[in-house]
């Protein structure tokens, strides 16, 4: 069961999308949904599965999200795409907005940390997100919102330009802190964590599963208020710190080295909700 006020607030907009299209969308029993995504923007977030095993692919957008990122460097004055997983290389529609920066390199060489919107054709900036998603395998988005009464729209992957508004965004990312998964907390550093704690006077009881977040005996927490430990650990930088969202909790987080220039694709909603698109969706549905 899921804590809503130790929730993100896309964690809770996922849950509650995810609610709906059980309500809304199981036919009876014949079809299922899982959640599968995450905090992983690598993999989509829900699956439809019919009884023969076939699925169809969801994104769930809240109202104002990011729809899909790509990493560039400067060389020689022009920029170029830099992979972020070898053997990736850019689509020919990134490579036409790169060149159109290139073609404007004064205008976008100060890349800082503000972000600036770059005025792309809206068409080339639909095909860019449309891209994105169809090489993930999404066939809908379902997005709206979860104030006062919810309203979630579904919208097939071919009709998203008229649904949302995406814009272009170059902005640089820099140095900032990501939360470490449990698979890569080894027994060295865990040892060096709880060492740390314990010259607090600070017990742990328990590691959470798939999470590096250590409950603290209620005792504790006062002991633990205002503090974040610095730890050193084979050449990487990590913290320690209560997390803000549950104060029981302790979170180890690394300490990131970015300064990526980063190409962002933002979107927004626009609540265009249209019958035949959830006509589609149930057909759709019916043929898993």
């Amino acid at each position: 069961m899921h804590n809503h006020l130790s929730m993100k607030s896309w964690e809770l907009f996922e849950q509650e999308v995810f609610k709906y299209l059980r309500r809304r969308f199981s036919l009876d029993g014949a079809i299922d949904f899982v959640q599968l995504g995450g905090s992983n923007s690598s993999i989509l977030d829900i699956q439809a599965v019919g009884k023969s095993g076939n699925t169809i692919l969801l994104e769930v957008k809240s109202s104002l999200a990011q729809a899909g990122q790509f990493v560039l460097e400067v060389k020689n004055s022009q920029f170029h795409f830099r992979p972020r997983a070898k053997g990736r290389v850019a689509t020919s529609l990134q490579l036409e907005l790169i060149k159109y920066m290139n073609q404007h390199f004064g205008r976008f060489q100060e890349v800082t940390q503000s972000a600036v919107e770059i005025d792309w054709p809206r068409e080339l900036t639909n095909q860019l997100v449309q891209e994105h998603y169809r090489s993930k395998g999404a066939a809908y988005f379902v997005s709206g919102s979860i104030e006062g009464d919810s309203k979630f729209g579904i919208v097939p992957l071919t009709h998203i330009g008229e649904a949302f508004t995406f814009k272009v965004i170059l902005r640089r990312k820099k140095s900032g802190t990501n939360s470490l998964p449990l698979r890569l907390l080894n027994n060295e550093l865990e040892k060096i964590v709880r060492l740390k704690c314990q010259n607090l006077g600070i017990t742990l009881s328990h590691f959470e599963n798939n999470q590096t977040r250590i409950q603290l005996r209620t005792s504790c927490l006062t002991r633990m208020t205002g503090h974040k430990m610095g730890i050193e650990h084979e050449g990487r930088s990590y913290y320690l710190s209560q997390s803000s969202s549950d104060l029981g909790l302790l979170e180890l987080k690394a300490k990131s080295s970015t300064n990526n220039i980063n190409i962002i694709y933002a979107a927004e909603y626009l609540f265009v909700d249209r019958p035949e698109w959830t006509k589609q969706f149930e057909k759709d549905l019916l043929e898993l």
